[in-house]
């Protein structure tokens, strides 16, 4: 059985660059999976946890704040603005809930033409992320 050579990588950093059955993630306009043999295909990711899926094994979790996906002959690229692993994770699962909901509430009195906005909206997005990965731990 073919598999996916899965590359995810930032402005900073190469995050991962493995071979796996399967990859799962958001994109803008839903949820996706992919397998190998998958069609071409691009696609802007959303807030969310993207995993890896090699079969007996675990996930591989990754959180990312944003970016793109490409598909290409069994070659899944996701080139990431951010991506946080489980060993970034630095509170519980509570504590960032807590601190979601606090800038949630906050960002909701930012007018969305402020320049704090788009600041605002990405420490918000972030959080998000952090807090959906716990559920991975």
């Amino acid at each position: 059985m073919s598999k996916l050579n899965c590359i995810i990588i930032t402005p900073s950093k190469k995050i991962r660059n493995v071979e796996c059955d399967y990859v799962g993630a958001t994109g803008v306009e839903g949820d996706f999976g992919i397998l190998p043999q998958h069609a071409p295909f691009i696609t802007e990711l959303a807030p969310d946890v993207l995993f890896l899926r090699n079969l007996g094994r675990a996930d591989d979790p990754i959180g990312i704040t944003s970016g793109f996906l490409h598909v290409f002959e069994d070659k899944v690229t996701v080139v990431a603005d951010n991506a946080y692993e489980m060993a970034d994770l630095k509170k519980t699962r509570d504590e960032y809930k807590k601190l979601y909901e606090e800038k949630k509430l906050n960002i909701d009195k930012i007018d969305k033409s402020d320049p704090k906005y788009k600041d605002a909206k990405m420490e918000v997005d972030k959080l998000s992320v952090l807090f959906k990965l716990t559920s991975y731990k």
